[in-house]
């Protein structure tokens, strides 16, 4: 039982490092600060690396994740500039059409939660890779930062 928990927390725990760096992206992160949202999501998962002592094969994979990732928050702030704009556009007029934005709200909405799927899919790619001692490592650094975070509960 507690192995099938922990099957389920380690991808969920990785999937939180990835959307916190995509909330503080969309939050305060953004204009000329987008870099910043790249820098923390590479520093975090260069230290992890180090911290599970990946293997060659490991961090190959762990940096064509990382690559996808920055591809994602780039398309991602095109599409939140776009969006920006049409709700600033529709705001703009007299009678705004809310009927106008609300598609594509939603379908923005439905994209994350798509991308949300995908990447923790990948996310359970990368810990299936690991050896049982670098699942362990993972498992404990989690729990600890689960414990730091135990306001939330």
């Amino acid at each position: 039982m507690k192995k099938k928990l922990w099957l389920l927390i380690i991808p969920a725990g990785l999937a939180a490092v990835f959307f916190g760096v995509q909330a503080a992206q969309s939050f305060g992160f953004r204009g000329h600060h987008h870099g910043m949202a790249k820098e923390f999501l590479e520093y975090r998962l260069e230290k992890l690396s180090k911290e599970l002592n990946l293997n060659e094969s490991q961090k190959a994979k762990l940096d064509t994740f990382k690559q996808d990732v920055e591809t994602v928050m780039d398309q991602r702030r095109e599409k939140r500039k776009e969006i920006h704009n049409i709700v600033k556009q529709e705001l703009a007029k007299e009678n705004p059409d809310f009927a106008k934005i609300r598609p594509v709200i939603d379908q923005q909405i439905d994209s994350v939660a798509t991308l949300a799927h995908e990447f923790v899919g990948r996310i359970d790619e990368l810990y299936n890779d690991l050896t049982p001692e670098q699942k362990k490592i993972l498992r404990d650094r989690i729990a600890e930062k689960m414990e730091e975070h135990e306001d939330f509960d």
